[in-house]
């Protein structure tokens, strides 16, 4: 028999969907679990959803909102498990998700953590993802990446994906809580410096729902110069400094695409001088290119930019 797995499904005001993503956990193939639904501060009937469900193995905590992490963070502490799983409550699992890990880590009993491929979803159309050259090099023996350092940059990890021990965030520590963005990317890479190697179910084994993000608006960027991207930035160029040169590389492009992502954000939003003080605070990371092209869309007023006057051009540049 499979160990107990804690399924952990922050919650916030995703009514419509919680419901298919908590029958998705409930169907695997593999059932030695408990789902910890942790309810962020929903303001719609989410909660109510998740309590109307008679299931002994689902759980449900209500706080109050403070985040992802910190919903993630809550379930963790509460988990009874030996073996961690996540899953947002908008994302699904493919029926063999927790069968795919188990026959990996049969295979690797060292192995402290697992990922997989998943599928984009948007409205009922589902984009596969497939393996490709820079994961497939990252492999050794069976399918185990041998440094998560270097796949993380290429977008390879999904929460919905991870499976990992109890016991390693006891000993990393959880998710950082001052983190709205980003906050699980951060904890993979502070787990791969501490256990590089990961199991890797090269199929897809959940589905990921893309969502179509609104127009940015001030409201929406409260403190421009702290976006979480920028604070991740600031924290881990403290980490890359510390490694050998190729997984510093790697930290690095981590770091260069949060600050680009974060810098577009702050343009969209109106917020250009502050996005000037970014680029001139993350020149050496970005580099000459980058740096002169963010610099130039910096220059196109917000409402062109919004409509994506110039932008795909600049970006191909950057």
């Amino acid at each position: 028999m499979s160990p107990l797995v804690s399924v952990v499904i922050p919650l916030f005001n995703k009514e419509r969907y919680v419901g298919e993503a908590l029958q998705s956990v409930l169907s695997q193939t593999v059932q030695n679990l408990e789902v910890v639904v942790v309810d962020d501060g929903s303001t719609d009937n989410s909660a109510e959803r998740v309590a109307a469900l008679k299931d002994e193995r689902i759980r449900l905590i209500r706080q109050v909102n403070a985040g992802a992490a910190a919903a993630r963070n809550a379930g963790i502490m509460a988990a009874r498990g030996e073996w961690i799983a996540f899953l947002d409550a908008d994302d699904r699992w493919l029926p063999h998700n927790l069968e795919c890990h188990f026959k990996q880590l049969e295979q690797q009993p060292d192995v402290q953590w697992s990922a997989g491929l998943f599928n984009r979803r948007s409205g009922t159309h589902v984009a596969p993802m497939k393996i490709n050259r820079v994961l497939l090099a990252s492999q050794s023996d069976g399918n185990v990446v041998r440094d998560v350092l270097m796949v993380l940059p290429h977008g390879f990890l999904c929460t919905d994906t991870m499976l990992i021990r109890k016991d390693v965030f006891i000993e990393i520590g959880g998710m950082d809580q001052t983190l709205r963005t980003a906050e699980d990317l951060d904890m993979w890479l502070r787990i791969a410096l501490a256990y590089p190697r990961m199991a890797y179910c090269v199929e897809p084994i959940a589905e990921y729902s893309v969502e179509v993000a609104g127009s940015l608006t001030h409201q929406q960027v409260r403190d421009p110069l702290n976006l979480p991207h920028f604070r991740f930035a600031r924290k881990h160029q403290v980490t890359a400094a510390e490694l050998s040169t190729e997984r510093q590389d790697a930290v690095n492009r981590l770091v260069k695409g949060l600050v680009q992502i974060g810098i577009r954000r702050l343009l969209l939003a109106g917020f250009h001088p502050e996005a000037g003080q970014i680029l001139d605070e993350f020149r050496s990371v970005l580099g000459d290119g980058s740096y002169g092209t963010h610099r130039r869309l910096a220059r196109i007023p917000t409402v062109l930019l919004r409509a994506g006057f110039g932008v795909k051009q600049l970006l191909k540049k950057a």
